[in-house]
């Protein structure tokens, strides 16, 4: 091969080299940054993250629940008339002023509830006083007697001996609850337990063809009453079910 040749083949090898660079410079100029391509499974992970991006609201593992971060203005949203509490619970005027607990306790358990408690039941100690040999072991009762029963079952309650059995609080070993023993004899405390009675026993059978809670009903409207006295619950009150039935619907 002569030197012709050879200077054209090499002439030829520069010309396609200098077309590959400026193929080179074309595609990939220096301004120009490389931007690496994502897989499917990336570009989910930053759809999902784009929702945390908003700084109005927080939201929920789901992606979809949000809170508002800022306070929701209502101030020129209407508020419902069902919304809207005219009535607040509160102690009423019967209610207040009471210095002493005994006095507070009073305002619920009154005095003329103790003192229909007092008559029915010494109505009842008449009709059961035949089958005692001792007439002291089944005498008639008073209020302050009836007041002190209560007091006791009250106490009993809070030192949370409701479940002992009667002998144990009135232990005289100093193991039983002194006042107990100071207050009613032990024989007396369960004498009464046994005959007070909330009601007429002679005319509770009549009653009890209208009213199924007869035995209790007198006693109960009138503590109902001082409830009503003593204290307004408010607009919103729930009550528990209770196996009592209504007159109404006996």
């Amino acid at each position: 091969m002569d030197s012709k040749n050879i200077q054209s083949l090499f002439s030829l090898f520069d010309e396609e080299e200098e077309d590959f660079d400026e193929l080179d410079d074309d595609n990939f100029s220096d301004d120009e940054e490389y931007i690496p391509h994502s897989s499917d499974s990336e570009q989910e992970e930053d759809d999902e993250q784009e929702p945390h991006q908003d700084s109005t609201y927080f939201f929920g593992r789901d992606k979809m629940t949000k809170w508002k971060k800022e306070e929701w203005r209502t101030s020129r949203v209407r508020t419902r008339a069902i919304n809207i509490i005219t009535h607040l619970p509160c102690s009423k005027q019967f209610g207040k002023n009471t210095p002493t607990p005994l006095e507070a306790f009073l305002k619920f358990i009154s005095i003329d509830i103790i003192k229909k408690i007092v008559e029915y039941t010494n109505i009842f100690i008449e009709t059961i006083r035949p089958n005692y040999s001792r007439e002291r072991d089944c005498r008639n009762t008073d209020e302050n007697e009836i007041r002190c029963l209560l007091g006791l079952i009250i106490i009993i309650g809070k030192n949370r001996a409701s479940h002992l059995h009667f002998k144990e609080i009135w232990n005289a070993n100093g193991t039983g609850i002194e006042i107990c023993r100071a207050a009613m004899a032990y024989e007396r405390f369960l004498f009464l337990l046994r005959v007070i009675r909330f009601d007429n026993v002679l005319t509770r059978q009549i009653r009890r063809d209208n009213d199924k809670f007869a035995a209790l009903r007198e006693i109960f409207e009138m503590f109902v009453a001082n409830c009503k006295q003593m204290y307004s619950p408010g607009e919103y009150l729930t009550l528990n079910w209770t196996g009592w039935v209504d007159s109404a619907h006996a």
